[in-house]
C-alpha cells in the first residue's frame, strides 16, 4: 500500500512541475521578446543623453 502513495505522490510532483515550469518560462520568454523588438525599433529607456 505504501508503494501506491509513493508513486502518487511522485505523479503530482510531475504535474505541479509541468504547470511551475510554464508558468515562469511563458512571461519571461514574452517580455524578452518585447525587449528584442523594442531594441530592434530603436525604444529605449530614457537615461543620459549624452
Amino acid at each position: 500500500m505504501e508503494r501506491g502513495l509513493e508513486r502518487r505522490s511522485t505523479t503530482v510532483y510531475l504535474w505541479e512541475l509541468a504547470w511551475i515550469l510554464p508558468s515562469f518560462a511563458i512571461p519571461v520568454g514574452m517580455l524578452v521578446a518585447l525587449a528584442v523588438t523594442a531594441f530592434g525599433a530603436g525604444i529605449h529607456l530614457t537615461g543620459d543623453q549624452d
